[in-house]
């Protein structure tokens, strides 16, 4: 588990239909249930509230994206992400006419994928906002039965998502 959840090389964002047993105290992991963010003010909900965000946390995408890509209140040495249920997630959002599927639920991986590679990758500048790449992963944990639904719901996005059998 470690080997994953410590490492800097892609892929950031996963599923798998087995979870992390054991990780690093050194290493924030932070569970959401895709029940419980079934609509974008949910998930985000369970997010501000997982991740502790600050209370001016606007509660859209852009201040989803923003409280994630800032995480000065909790630093760990890594962060794993894991969305049990994920097949649930954004479920009962509205369709998208284009996609046929939730435009939230794109957002979401648009915006999980660019946090991920964000952390990952070290900022050398010269400056005091320096840092090494820090390992952020996101790992959607379905049940094995539901696999192929989110794959076909992730697939309708137009976005790759790697699958792997364990974390």
């Amino acid at each position: 588990m470690d080997q994953i959840a410590g490492s800097l090389a892609e892929p950031f964002v996963f599923i798998a239909t087995r979870g992390p047993s054991n990780l690093s105290d050194s290493i924030l992991q932070v569970v959401i249930d895709g029940e419980e963010a079934r609509t974008a003010a949910e998930l985000m909900d369970r997010f501000a509230t997982e991740f502790e965000f600050p209370d001016y946390f606007g509660r859209n995408w852009n201040a989803f994206y923003d409280c994630l890509a800032d995480l000065d209140w909790c630093p760990p040495t890594g962060y794993v992400v894991v969305i049990r249920n994920a097949d649930a997630v954004l479920a009962d959002e509205p369709l998208h006419p284009e996609f046929e599927e939730p435009s939230e639920l794109a957002v979401l991986l648009d915006v999980l994928l660019r946090i991920a590679n964000e952390w990952n990758t070290p900022i050398n500048e010269g400056q005091p906002w320096d840092r090494p790449g820090i390992p952020f992963h996101i790992l959607f944990l379905v049940q094995s039965d539901r696999l192929g639904a989110l794959q076909d719901r992730i697939a309708r996005t137009g976005r790759e998502i790697p699958v792997f059998e364990s974390f």
